[in-house]
């Protein structure tokens, strides 16, 4: 069992054992609750998870229900031993029946960064303020939703400083994750929740889909317009009889890039539509990411942007001769990466830089609570394929 719902699981057997109980037919159905709840919470290692499907569930109900019938039995209600009238009765205080969430209250507080959840649970216990009275009380949580929004608040409350540091045109890695904040930040209720949750689904696998076919493709260019460039450049220097190879090595990486160019057709995209796409433009010049999400990311020399886009509309799609391609003047210089020395120094400044801007964020001030949910809620394993793409 996740310590999460572990400890939860400790509080709410916690607030029975403040009554004393007699009745057979509640350590019956109070043994058969707590039988159900761990069978239920098997199924569970996120306790994201967990909130969304248990809170409002039947098991949850039943809790609620087994608290009031059992409170209502240690103080004499309609007991064998002390029968009373319905007017003698004394019912559990609104009080006593919110205090069933204080643990879970107290581990939310102890993380430190769900301030929203720690509101949600403050504003549930303050209907103990409001009434005493556990009927009026219930129908206020009810009416106000008080109970979905501790599992709205609280989840977004481990949502949201994913997402802050991510980099929002990363659409591969940001938008599986924000569909789903968006969906708790607008839904009122579980059924909702999970039907859009579900359509979501589909929708994430979709979206991440596309955009990840089209930073493929981007790749591929940049690699091949990479060894183009490095064979044209080697021919400039061949003086000698050698240069007939070098041009049948320039001619095989001109015929790669149009295949590559074909490949982009066949998606129903062209050149402008990569190249316009502000969520793809970073990585005509992209090198590595920098930190664990790829918000920061090393780059090669910004102007190769423009490079490739001139090599590829001046040379490739107009087709022209390689005596063309070797007497045309370009108007923008295509920058290689710093030799491996300076760039490793290069990086290891930059990586100091970053750590010191990400020390601001919520995510990398909790990552010790963090990480283990960011695994759960984010695919990494995309920018470990991105990074081995690049050479």
């Amino acid at each position: 069992m996740n310590q999460y719902i572990h400890d939860l699981y400790k509080g709410l057997i916690e607030v029975f054992n403040s009554y004393e109980l007699t009745d057979k037919s509640l350590k019956e159905d109070l043994k058969k609750w707590k039988k159900d709840f761990e069978d239920f919470a098997k199924n569970f290692d996120d306790p994201v998870a967990f909130n969304n499907e248990y809170w409002g569930s039947e098991l949850n109900v039943r809790h609620s229900n087994l608290l009031t019938k059992i409170a209502a039995s240690s103080l004499g209600y309609f007991t064998e031993k002390s029968p009373k009238t319905e007017e003698e009765a004394t019912f559990p205080t609104i009080k006593e029946f919110v205090e069933q969430y204080k643990v879970a209250y107290n581990e939310v507080k102890k993380a430190g960064y769900r301030k929203n959840g720690e509101l949600a649970y403050e504003e549930l216990f303050n209907v103990a303020k409001r009434t005493n009275d556990i009927i009026e009380g219930q129908m206020i949580i009810e009416k106000e939703r008080l109970l979905w929004k501790i599992v709205k608040e609280d989840t977004l409350d481990i949502f949201k400083p994913i997402l802050e540091a991510m980099d929002p045109l990363f659409y591969s890695l940001y938008k599986p994750l924000s569909l789903d904040v968006e969906v708790y930040e607008k839904r009122e209720n579980d059924g909702e929740l999970n039907y859009y949750l579900e359509i979501n689904k589909i929708r994430k696998i979709n979206e991440s889909k596309d955009h990840l076919i089209k930073v493929g493709l981007i790749l591929m260019i940049q690699l091949y317009v990479l060894k183009y460039v490095l064979v044209k450049e080697d021919l400039y220097y061949k003086l000698d009889k050698k240069s007939k190879d070098t041009i049948a090595k320039l001619i095989i990486q001109r015929n790669g890039l149009k295949r590559a160019l074909k490949l982009v057709e066949d998606f129903n995209l062209t050149i402008d539509d990569l190249f316009n796409d502000e969520s793809l433009k970073i990585w005509l010049i992209f090198n590595k990411t920098i930190d664990l999400f790829g918000k920061f990311k090393y780059i090669n020399n910004p102007k190769n942007y423009l490079a490739i886009y001139e090599i590829l509309t001046e040379e490739i799609i107009p087709n022209i001769s390689i005596d063309e391609i070797l007497l045309r003047k370009p108007k923008n210089i295509y920058y290689h990466r710093l030799n491996h020395r300076d760039e490793e120094k290069y990086i290891a400044n930059a990586k100091e830089k970053v750590e010191g801007i990400n020390s601001e964020l919520a995510y990398y001030k909790y990552s010790d609570k963090l990480d283990s949910k960011s695994k759960r809620h984010v695919d990494l394993s995309i920018i470990d394929n991105i990074n081995n793409l690049i050479i």
